[in-house]
């Protein structure tokens, strides 16, 4: 069940909830729900990851594996093997940063990868870039 806990009724429902599991002494699982990343946030990264591609000849998978393996954040360990994180499971925030990063690290890779508010002014010549070079992506 999902408990929104900014509203005291729900508060309330989660609180006898906890003391029936508790009565029942069972297993559960408790879990955070993060807000999850909007569609426009989406629609920009993948822009950006078409970019890259085009810039520097890789096919789009390429260039988002490359991306997620050189940010710090993105990778993590299991069983002794580097496993990459997966975009679909940022939130809105940890969004912002993995595109902050990379627009960082592609300047410093010498790829200017425009600003959200270059973006959206600009936002169907980027998709015909991407357009363009569907083929090669």
């Amino acid at each position: 069940m999902i408990y929104n806990l900014s509203q005291s009724y729900e508060k309330e429902r989660f609180n006898t909830k906890i003391k029936q599991l508790l009565e029942k002494e069972c297993k559960v699982e408790l879990k955070v729900i993060n807000p999850k990343r909007t569609l426009s946030q989406n629609a920009y990264m993948h822009v950006l990851f078409g970019l890259l591609s085009v810039e520097w000849g890789y096919t789009l998978a390429e260039a988002k594996e490359l991306a997620k393996r050189e940010c710090p954040f993105m990778t993590y360990e299991k069983n002794e093997h580097t496993f990459l994180t997966p975009t679909s499971s940022l939130d809105k925030v940890k969004m912002i940063d993995f595109i902050t990063w990379m627009r960082n690290w592609s300047s410093q890779h010498g790829c200017y990868l425009p600003s959200s508010e270059e973006y959206i002014e600009n936002r169907y010549y980027f998709e015909k870039i991407a357009e363009q070079n569907k083929y090669y992506l």
